[in-house]
């Protein structure tokens, strides 16, 4: 919704940890992609079905940056 209403690009980010748990102390490993253009989402009208489906572009962006992009978990 922000990046509707502000009509900016987005930029993906994966944070990647071990096991999958944030622990104290322990590295991070932040993955960044390539910009998505506010093109792309498709957001016009900002109706609730334009949200949703540039929520799954979004989704599907940071999930493609996961190391381990085979794993099913998500």
């Amino acid at each position: 919704m922000i990046a509707g209403r502000a009509k900016c690009d987005i930029i993906p980010a994966y944070i990647y940890t071990k096991g999958y748990k944030v622990k104290l102390f322990r590295s991070v490993k932040v993955i960044f992609g390539e910009p998505i253009k506010f093109e792309e989402l498709g957001l016009n009208k900002n109706t609730m079905e334009e949200y949703e489906n540039a929520a799954k572009i979004v989704w599907e962006r940071i999930c493609s940056l996961a190391p381990d992009s085979g794993d099913s978990k998500k």
